[in-house]
């Protein structure tokens, strides 16, 4: 802009005939042309939104990044209980400085043999502890579930594409043990996820930290791979042990399904009395969901503790995402058994094929601690998908989801109707939309 005033100033001068009057007349009235112009220009770049794209230039409509700023702070739930946890806030934020989203996420390892002498990091897009953006509240609530003995961090992309939409995310640590204790877990992840909408009351109440700010009205839990697991059973899904015990006596010995079996089968009294049961149940066990969830999106979500009839108690809008060739939580066995039986009037399913069981993780250069990590394959590589294809697709799909479900956004429920999506690699089932 100034570039062009400069040269309306010497064309102006140069049609004055020479007048020394009337040139500094004019050179008078263009400076202070400029100097308007340039008061005019400086407090509107200040106030410019983030910079939105996705990780490809090719990202569709709802794989680019939101109009809001993101902003983080690490938390505590239950502080000074015996239910203390840490957890992640991430939220819609105020940037009027127009500082970088660079953060580094600190964390610990859950499983203490993974723990080094250096706290590991995970390099984000955020503003540690900026001021939440009032003005355009309340934020439908989204509780972010980390997949087995993870992080939070490691999904710390899917948080913050999330607030840049104009949603609030919390994402509690789950105490996972190892995976030969995973039958306790199973019943201890439902109650994380109902202390962490409680926390949510709290935070939003007149008197707490974002008073007014939080829409308890709306609210889904996305999760992946054993936080899949837990999205299902917020939603109301109900253990059928029974069809899970014979699903599993039906495996040949060698199958690596059997790796799910293992630690589950023959544990229903140890569950019955954690989930605080008189006895083990018969047939389907009690719902150990929560009605303040009205939506779910479970990514290579395990179902398989549910089966066919356990699911059908979910009728919450569901969107299962999952990979068609994945050997953590197989297909069949979490995904599509999940979207065949759940009871939901609009649900949908987004197939990656051939994808195995990581598709969609943060970047690994973002987390240098993968490259000593003795899992870091299976986190960082994909054997078909080009990852950051696959994460632009996940926040795609489940941000559509999301912005449907929880702010009744016609343009994103029109982008999820089956004969919408047309994606080379995606195989796309949708009902209700």
């Amino acid at each position: 802009m100034c570039r062009w005033v400069r040269t309306r100033e010497l064309s102006l001068l140069g049609s004055m005939g020479g007048s020394k009057i009337n040139r500094h007349r004019w050179t008078s009235l263009v400076l202070v042309l400029i100097a308007l112009l340039s008061s005019a220009v400086r407090p509107a770049m200040a106030q410019e939104g983030p910079e939105r794209s996705g990780l490809r230039p090719d990202a569709p409509e709802y794989g680019i990044r939101g109009p809001h700023w993101v902003g983080y702070r690490p938390i505590v739930i239950g502080e000074g209980t015996d239910q203390q946890r840490h957890a992640d806030l991430w939220y819609p934020a105020l940037n009027p400085e127009g500082a970088a989203e660079d953060i580094a996420y600190e964390f610990t390892f859950i499983i203490p043999e993974l723990r080094g002498d250096a706290p590991p990091v995970v390099f984000g897009h955020a503003l540690r502890d900026a001021p939440i953006d009032g003005a355009t509240g309340p934020y439908p609530l989204v509780v972010f579930s980390h997949g087995f003995s993870a992080n939070p961090e490691w999904y710390s992309t899917l948080p913050e594409h999330y607030a840049s939409h104009g949603f609030i995310v919390l994402a509690p640590e789950h105490a996972d043990p190892e995976w030969s204790e995973s039958a306790l877990a199973s019943i201890d992840r439902p109650r994380d996820i109902t202390q962490t909408l409680d926390f949510a009351e709290e935070l939003t109440a007149p008197d707490g930290e974002l008073a007014g700010l939080i829409d308890l009205d709306n609210v889904a839990v996305v999760g992946h791979s054993y936080g899949g697991y837990t999205a299902l059973a917020m939603a109301g899904a109900q253990y059928d042990l029974d069809a899970f015990n014979q699903r599993c006596a039906e495996l040949s010995p060698n199958d690596p399904k059997a790796f799910l079996c293992l630690p589950l089968v023959g544990q229903e009294a140890a569950m019955a009395a954690r989930a605080g049961l008189d006895s083990v149940p018969a047939g389907l066990w009690p719902s150990f969901g929560d009605p303040r969830v009205t939506a779910i999106v479970p990514i290579a979500g395990d179902a398989f503790l549910f089966d066919e009839a356990g699911l059908a108690p979910v009728t919450i809008p569901m969107m299962a995402i999952g990979g068609t060739e994945d050997t953590g939580t197989p297909f069949d066995w979490g995904s599509e058994l999940s979207y065949e039986h759940a009871s939901s009037e609009r649900k949908a399913l987004v197939a990656f094929v051939g994808a195995e069981h990581f598709f969609m993780g943060t970047p690994c250069e973002d987390m240098p601690w993968t490259a000593a990590f003795p899992y870091s394959e299976l986190i960082c590589f994909d054997p078909v998908w080009d990852k950051d294809r696959a994460l632009d697709l996940t926040h795609h799909f489940s941000t559509a989801f999301l912005l449907a479900e929880l702010k009744a956004d016609a343009n994103a429920a029109a982008a999820l109707a089956a004969d919408s999506v047309t994606i080379p690699g995606i195989a796309y089932q949708a009902m209700g939309f």
